[in-house]
């Protein structure tokens, strides 16, 4: 419990190469360790951009201008919704932090993301103080950010080259809304001023938003504003061709910015037939990266209209295969207004890895890129359940076969069980990776692989196997505790390790790993060669039971970082049930 007030979640970045954690409830604190865990202090933060007494916590802050119009826009704040960090200027790249950033001449950033009941959300704060020389930072609202009425949230937020990628969860038809802001000192490569804005149009991305050539749920026009919730659930800069901006294929090839999401689908009976995305049926979201042309400092990504960005500016590399298809990624929980579906998530109100579609990427150290994906056996909570109205007054769920009243999913499963738009049994958590590129032809979305996942089985309605069910020794067989494993939470690689990590609310969230360079792999005796993965069997629990303590009290891991302290590295996350006190757990890849 490390702001003595029972937050039950919390986020971690990596600033100024210690590691923060944040927030308290009232979103007035943050936690900063050393990658030790040795010290600790506790941050006060200050959302008005003065120093001086009495410091402004985040929590019911007022901005100074009202939401929708230009300028910042936010009303008052409620809370904190994101946080992350990025070293920008220089010879330095974005994960740069402490004294590489600064012997990079880059400057170091931490970046806040709110949320407000009011609509029209378009601020985010900066700071560049450093605990070296206080305990109070000051950090600075900065406007800008592309917003409609419906927009409430903070998402997630990336430095990419030197720009800062803000996404924000939308319901409407301008969905996702993505801002791209210039951060580095004295302008951007493009011309831009620092702090400048530009409105990427997210909602023209292709396959993730709401306009593009593929659509992402635009068909639902349920509930009292129209449209399901979208926005993007990770951005990750990855090199497929490892070489840093050579050349394939003609063009020179930098390290591009992809984005991925979920949606809905709204033509019924779409999952049985498995057939390809389009938009008629509309898309449950997918994988998009930068082209290479737009993928660098002096051209950095963004779409002018419509049609256009799938053509020249991303490239779509959701995987193609029936894999991918034959199940739909989970929605986004539908209303995120005060008192809305996003107000009674476990942990409350709190944007967690299990509520994304694609909660992480990662890049193993043999260059391959893996993907995490959580999808659903099942459309009727997304395309009947949750398309229209939320809370006890609608329920628009069909009857169930023969005419009985069905179960109010909305209710029932949605607000006070998983929290999840996919009701519970029906999750399939999947691992998928993207081979490194080879020779002068990058991979796209005909090359990815499925490493691991759930199958269901429709006619019995059960799974017929969850992901590491076959560790029997671990999981047991009667019954297989692993079979709950809801949600893939959590993928790292630590040394030559990778880690995976899943929320089982029934017996506790569990965490594997496996060592790349000696374990068996599918096809090959070398997990460290790109394109052979690991097998099922290969890995071992961390802590040698569920819950991580054997309890089932660490229900959902909330965040999670790896760092290299004094040559050794860990992996360190945050868990908890989502009621009680967080705990912070670290492990070593020697230790048991």
């Amino acid at each position: 419990d490390p702001f003595g007030d029972g937050a039950p979640a919390g986020a971690m970045v990596l600033y100024k190469d210690k590691i923060v954690l944040g927030w308290d409830l009232a979103s007035s604190k943050l936690f900063e360790m050393d990658k030790g865990l040795t010290t600790a202090q506790t941050l006060i933060l200050d959302a008005d951009g003065s120093s001086t007494t009495p410091y402004t916590k985040f929590q019911n802050y007022t901005s100074t201008v009202a939401p929708g119009t230009t300028g910042n826009g936010t009303g008052v704040v409620l809370g904190i919704d994101a946080i992350s960090a990025g070293c920008i200027g220089g010879t330095s790249t974005p994960l740069m932090t402490g004294t590489a950033c600064s012997g990079a001449s880059g400057t170091e950033y931490m970046f806040i993301g709110g949320y407000n009941g009011t609509g029209g959300y378009r601020t985010f704060w900066t700071t560049t103080d450093s605990s070296a020389s206080t305990s109070h930072f000051t950090f600075t609202e900065r406007g800008g950010l592309t917003n409609s009425n419906n927009t409430y949230r903070s998402m997630n937020m990336t430095v990419f080259r030197d720009y800062l990628i803000v996404a924000s969860p939308h319901r409407g038809t301008q969905a996702p809304r993505v801002t791209r802001v210039c951060i580095k000192s004295g302008g951007c490569a493009n011309g831009q001023a620092q702090f400048a804005t530009t409105n990427m149009r997210g909602d023209y991305f292709n396959m993730i938003g709401k306009a593009g050539s593929i659509n992402n749920s635009t068909g639902n026009t349920g509930g009292t504003a129209g449209g399901a919730t979208v926005s993007i659930d990770t951005m990750w800069e990855y090199d497929n061709d490892g070489t840093g901006g050579t050349s394939c294929g003609g063009a020179t090839c930098p390290s591009a910015l992809y984005m991925a999401n979920g949606g809905r689908l709204i033509a019924s009976g779409y999952l049985t037939a498995g057939t390809a995305r389009d938009n008629t049926s509309r898309a449950d979201g997918g994988v998009l990266r930068t082209r290479p042309a737009y993928s660098t400092a002096a051209s950095p990504p963004v779409c002018a209209a419509a049609g256009t960005c799938d053509s020249t500016i991303f490239e779509n590399v959701t995987p193609s295969s029936t894999d991918w298809r034959k199940y739909m990624s989970i929605a986004l929980p539908y209303e995120p207004v005060p008192g809305g579906d996003w107000d009674n998530m476990l942990p409350a109100n709190r944007i967690i890895p299990a509520i994304k579609a694609v909660p992480y990427m990662r890049t193993a150290p043999n260059g391959d890129l893996y993907m995490l994906r959580n999808a659903c056996a099942t459309e009727t909570m997304q395309t009947k359940c949750m398309s229209a109205g939320t809370g006890a007054t609608v329920d628009p769920c069909p009857v169930a076969a023969g005419g009985a009243p069905g179960p109010s999913l909305v209710n029932d499963n949605f607000i006070a069980n998983r929290k999840q738009t996919c009701p519970p049994g029906y999750e399939v958590p999947q691992l998928w990776v993207l081979p490194k590129a080879s020779g002068a032809s990058l991979k796209g979305a005909a090359d990815w692989v499925l490493v691991a996942s759930t199958t269901f089985d429709p006619g019995t309605g059960s799974r017929k196997a969850t992901t590491m069910r076959s560790n029997t020794g671990t999981c047991g067989s009667s019954p297989n505790k692993c079979e709950k494993n809801a949600h893939f939470t959590l993928i790292e690689f630590v040394g030559n390790y990778m880690y995976l990590g899943f929320d089982n609310q029934d017996y506790g969230a569990n965490i594997w790993r496996v060592d790349m360079n000696s374990a068996t792999c599918t096809g090959s005796a070398s997990c460290a060669t790109s394109g052979n993965y690991p097998a099922e069997a290969s890995f071992t629990i961390v802590n040698s039971v569920l819950g991580l303590d054997g309890s089932a009290t660490n229900q959902r891991i909330f965040s999670h970082l790896t760092v290299n302290d004094s040559g050794k590295d860990w992996l360190i996350l945050a868990t908890r049930d989502g009621s009680n006190a967080m705990k912070i757990y670290r492990t070593a890849n020697d230790q048991n």
